[in-house]
């Protein structure tokens, strides 16, 4: 998931969390967008297929449950 134009990178400043914390949306699509990296590395999962091999995917749902906690 990326909310951010091309090549553009945000960065977590006491602004962008100011912003949010005053009902600013898109400040905090862009702090959901700077911790999506940490978000996926938590609700990540490792799966068998029936071919015996082993695969990691993120699991949405979860994602989603976590994603709400902000």
């Amino acid at each position: 998931m990326n909310y951010t134009d091309e090549g553009a990178t945000l960065k977590l400043t006491y602004d962008l969390i100011q912003e949010a914390v005053h009902g600013n949306k898109k400040a905090l699509e862009d702090i959901l967008c700077i911790y999506d990296p940490y978000i996926n590395s938590v609700v990540t999962v490792e799966r068998l297929l029936p071919s015996g091999e082993f695969i990691q995917e993120v699991d949405e749902d979860m994602k989603q449950q976590k994603r709400h906690r902000f």
